[in-house]
C-alpha cells in the first residue's frame, strides 16, 4: 500500500506544470489537493491513520 506521503511528490510535479503551461484546471487541481497534502504533512508513522495504509 502506499504511503499517504505520496501526495507530496505532487506538490513539484503541479507547481512545474503550471510554470510550464498556466491553467486555471491546475490551480483547481491544486486546491482540491490541498487538504489531502496538509494531512500528509502530519501523517505519523506510528498513528492510528498507519494502521490502514
Amino acid at each position: 500500500m502506499l504511503s499517504p506521503r505520496i501526495w507530496l511528490l505532487g506538490v513539484p510535479v503541479l507547481v512545474l506544470l503550471f510554470i510550464y503551461r498556466p491553467s486555471p484546471m491546475l490551480i483547481l487541481m491544486a486546491i482540491l489537493a490541498a487538504p489531502q497534502v496538509c494531512q500528509a504533512i502530519r501523517y505519523r508513522r506510528d498513528g492510528e491513520a498507519a494502521l490502514t495504509h
